[in-house]
This record gives structure tokens, C-alpha cells and sequence, in this order.
């Protein structure tokens, strides 16, 4: 076991109580909170806004498509 010790980047000892495991639990989510900061709501709106532009422009493309098919079927050239 302790080599994989070497592997880790962080090691908690869950030897104790559940009680005991509290704090160092609770000082690993601070530490990690302050290390990623506001990247992970980056990580996680990108994606989102992503798709969610790319659904627009697929539906507007579509709309728009049909909407000039019909005006232009309206349409009468004179010469």
C-alpha cells in the first residue's frame, strides 16, 4: 500500500471515524475550491453555450430556408 502512496497527489488518512475524516475532508474541498477557482463554470458553460448556439443556427438555417423557398415560389419575373 504505501507504494501507491507515490502515486497520489493527495493522501487522506480514513483510518479514524467518519467524525474524525470530517475535517480533513472538509480542508481537501477548500483546497481544491481555491486551486480550480471559476474554471470549472467555464468548463461547464462552454459546452452548454456551444450546443445550445449551434441548435440556434441549425433551426434559424431551416427556418430561413423554408421562409425563402416560399417567397421566392411567390415571386413573378416580368422581363
Amino acid at each position: 500500500m504505501t507504494q501507491k502512496f507515490g502515486y497520489s497527489d493527495i493522501i487522506i488518512d480514513s483510518s479514524g471515524t467518519p467524525q474524525e475524516l470530517d475535517a480533513p475532508i472538509d480542508a481537501l474541498l477548500e483546497k481544491l475550491g481555491e486551486d480550480v477557482g471559476w474554471l470549472w463554470l467555464i468548463g461547464y458553460l462552454l459546452p452548454t453555450v456551444s450546443l445550445l448556439s449551434a441548435l440556434w443556427v441549425l433551426a434559424s438555417r431551416r427556418f430561413l430556408k423554408h421562409k425563402t423557398r416560399k417567397s421566392a415560389a411567390n415571386w413573378v419575373f416580368a422581363p
